[in-house]
């Protein structure tokens, strides 16, 4: 028998990923790997240092997963491109962006995928109201919008990509009343705090008596 945690938060996360349906489980992490996909008009010293920051993030965290630079062409780009731009595809486009297991078919690629866009993520009912990213860790996709205000600010756009990312890892929402932390809706810290620290590495904990594979460096 697995054994306990030693508190409420750590035990709810770690049955939580023992007891997810095989078909919500994110495979992805087989690979070990999270590409990222960027916009042909970030600059490189942007881009490495996105990717530098998320491996450090990710190292904080101590899971054994790596951050890397996708040489495939942005999935949303090619969505994009291949759809006609009638009005009826323009709301299917929006429809496949809310839904990240439609964007497998625009790769080849099986690991996790990291993906940032010009593109508006919003709900198609209101396309004005959206939200700055979309993630799910059973399809192991994250996706960053630049179409609001986050587009200027570098260091905000690192905060929605680790939101995100931390979503995509496992953790659904916020912990705690302690509102300084990454993982809130506003995201009012660029930090974890140490409850969704914690819920992390107990998601991961579960993921590991689950597959009987080391995903923790610990």
């Amino acid at each position: 028998m697995a054994p306990r945690r030693k508190d409420m938060l750590s035990q709810y996360w770690y049955d939580k990923s023992l007891n997810i349906k095989k078909k919500d489980f994110g495979d992805w992490i087989k690979k070990r790997e999270i590409r990222f996909y960027g916009e042909n008009n970030l600059y490189k010293s942007f881009t490495d240092k996105v990717i530098n920051n998320t491996n450090e993030f990710i190292g904080n965290l101590m899971l054994d997963i790596k951050i890397s630079e996708s040489d495939e062409e942005n999935p949303i780009n090619r969505l994009f491109r291949d759809m006609p731009i009638a009005d009826y595809f323009c709301k299917k486009k929006v429809q496949y962006i809310n839904n990240p297991s439609s964007l497998r078919y625009f790769t080849s690629y099986s690991g996790g995928m990291l993906i940032l866009t010009n593109k508006k993520t919003g709900e198609i009912h209101n396309p004005r109201d959206y939200d700055d990213g979309r993630s799910n860790f059973r399809y192991g996709v994250a996706i960053i919008s630049l179409s609001g205000g986050v587009r200027n600010n570098a260091r905000i756009i690192e905060a929605v990509i680790k939101h995100e990312l931390t979503h995509m890892l496992g953790l659904e929402f916020h912990h705690h009343k302690n509102t300084n932390c990454l993982m809130t809706r506003k995201i009012n810290s660029y930090d974890l705090c140490k409850n969704c620290h914690n819920a992390i590495n107990s998601f991961w904990n579960g993921i590991e008596e689950r597959t009987g594979e080391k995903y923790l460096k610990v």
